[in-house]
């Protein structure tokens, strides 16, 4: 009968410490999260506090209540993922920062994030007790000192290191679209192909373009004629995030079909100069593909004239514009 009632305390005693094991922290702590453009993929606050909360026994250890806070930020660039975890005392002097990143998917970042915050916010485990007992303390005649307290843990002041620097990725890509002013026939249809490098904030591509023949062509005494556009670019580009701007240089010629008395050069040389503005957006089929809207602002520095029976119709205007909408690929 004793050594049932024996059994029964050290099964009570051991079920009971249990859950001490895996209690979030007791100091009151606040929590920020953030999501910035193009983390849309990751879950919420609400759903982070859930994943968190099972690394702590179902609790969530941001009570929302004190001075001390943790500062969580996910961004994103190109495909890879990076999280800040910053901490700040109650006073709110920041005391140590740590970054983290994946290649992969947000929610692969997001459960290291649980790992560490786990790590950060877990009571220190005491040392094992010694079998030999603490030596008994010399006697003296002085008032005792108060007991030294254990410093609060911090975050990690140490910065994770930075990513080793990419080299330049080689790029393609197809683009239609409708240039407005370079031909008579006011808009026109027209297709691209590119190639080029591509760095963090910078890229180079040559271009090679055709316009289509208009639908409608100039006509001037009984005369008429039809011109189309074939040429090359060079556009040098900065990008940041998901905008960029470039300088656009085209050369190539317009090509003349002359019908019923029209006449003039048959292959006109253009030159062009001017600008481009962008934005691109990654699509979800892979992670190397992405689409792009932009907007060529050129004005003619080399000036073609048509001529049909010997007299002037047309020139091209002061500037011409072309949106177009293009699909590359990033290796």
């Amino acid at each position: 009968m004793r050594q049932a009632i024996s059994i029964a305390l050290a099964t009570a005693l051991f079920t009971a410490t249990i859950p001490a094991l895996a209690q979030p922290p007791s100091r009151a702590l606040h929590l920020t999260y953030s999501l910035a453009q193009g983390t849309e993929t990751c879950p919420s606050e609400r759903g982070f506090r859930h994943i968190i909360a099972t690394h702590f026994a179902g609790r969530d250890p941001f009570t929302g209540a004190g001075a001390e806070r943790i500062a969580i930020t996910i961004t994103r660039h190109l495909n890879a993922f990076h999280a800040e975890i910053a901490h700040y005392a109650a006073d709110g002097h920041q005391t140590g920062v740590r970054r983290l990143q994946s290649g992969t998917t947000c929610n692969d970042l997001i459960g290291q994030v649980a790992t560490a915050l786990d790590f950060l916010l877990s009571p220190p485990i005491p040392p094992p007790a010694s079998d030999t007992p603490p030596p008994l303390p010399a006697p003296t005649l002085d008032t005792p000192a108060l007991p030294q307290l254990a410093p609060a843990p911090t975050a990690d002041t140490a910065p994770a290191p930075s990513p080793p620097s990419r080299g330049p990725r080689p790029l393609v890509g197809l683009g239609a679209a409708l240039p407005m002013g370079t031909v008579p026939a006011g808009i026109t249809a027209g297709f691209s192909a590119f190639a080029g490098l591509r760095w963090e904030t910078l890229s180079l591509n040559l271009e090679a373009r055709a316009d289509l023949p208009g639908a409608t062509s100039v006509q001037f005494g009984g005369g008429s004629g039809e011109r189309r556009f074939i040429g090359g670019s060079v556009v040098p580009c900065a990008h940041y995030r998901r905008i960029f701007g470039c300088g656009v240089a085209t050369i190539g010629i317009v090509t003349s079909d002359g019908t019923n008395g029209a006449h003039g050069d048959h292959n006109s040389p253009n030159l062009l100069l001017g600008g481009r503005f962008g934005i691109e957006a990654p699509l979800p089929i892979t992670k190397h593909l992405f689409a792009q809207l932009t907007g060529d602002l050129l004005v003619p520095v080399a000036r073609y004239r048509i001529r049909i029976n010997d007299s002037e119709v047309w020139e091209p205007d002061a500037v011409s514009w072309m949106p177009a909408l293009r699909l590359l690929a990033i290796f």
